[in-house]
């Protein structure tokens, strides 16, 4: 895993989340694996403060969007919980097969999904997933970080 910021990204940002972008990394069995991670930021609407996406040409290449303004919105703690629930979704592209189309539809695990409402969203098997992840590897995370 190679792990890229663009140049815009902020430093303090960046100082919040790097190491336990990495440790969820370690957890995940993703360290070894040949692909690259990009880290940028935008401006996201909606509730969204982050989201993952796969590159529209290869599967080698991911981004994790954070929103522009979510340090200056939210604590460090949650800042860095929503770094490891997008690390939760990176593993789910490299490993479970996850994969999102335009419609709305969905792939994980070899099952085809279409949300088309809030509760299928909130309901859905990776994202249930990914903040159990949260909550586990926080803890774990914060009791070696003090």
């Amino acid at each position: 895993m190679r792990v890229k910021f663009t140049k815009n990204f902020p430093e303090d940002l960046r100082e919040c989340i790097e190491d336990v972008l990495l440790y969820t990394a370690d957890i995940h069995g993703i360290s070894d694996r040949d692909f690259t991670l990009i880290l940028r930021t935008d401006t996201l609407t909606g509730v969204d403060y982050a989201e993952t996406s796969e590159h529209q040409k290869t599967s080698k290449i991911l981004f994790i969007t954070f929103d522009t303004n979510l340090y200056a919105k939210e604590t460090s703690k949650m800042v860095r919980r929503i770094a490891i629930h997008e690390m939760t979704h990176v593993k789910q592209f490299i490993k479970d097969g996850l994969a999102l189309w335009v419609d709305g539809e969905v792939a994980f695990r070899g099952k085809s999904y279409l949300l088309t409402n809030d509760a299928e969203y909130w309901l859905a098997p990776w994202e249930i997933e990914a903040r159990g992840y949260e909550e586990g590897i926080y803890t774990l995370w914060k009791r070696m970080n003090g």
